[in-house]
């Protein structure tokens, strides 16, 4: 991992994937969410992944919470291309 570091990669938190720092996109979580939302529905009160992997311990009512922080949502996380896509064209 530190090899991988040190040659300017960088891990996308959706895959896990090693990937080149350039090669990552800024992804805000309101984007995270509606693309969640958009496969899950609307009403779904499943935590996406992305914000699993952040956020290992959290429930129910703080992912509701954040839901409707609007300083939270606007902020972002490196996905790398694939992810990107994946998630723009769900």
């Amino acid at each position: 991992m530190q090899e991988e570091l040190a040659k300017g990669n960088a891990v996308c938190i959706n895959c896990g994937e090693f990937v080149s720092q350039r090669l990552l996109h800024d992804f805000s979580f309101g984007n995270v969410i509606a693309s969640h939302e958009c496969v899950r529905g609307r009403n779904s009160v499943a935590v996406p992944r992305i914000v699993r992997k952040l956020y290992p311990n959290i429930g129910a009512e703080r992912y509701k919470a954040l839901k409707s922080n609007v300083d939270w949502l606007k902020e972002s996380v490196k996905v790398c291309e694939d992810c990107y896509l994946e998630l723009t064209n769900s």
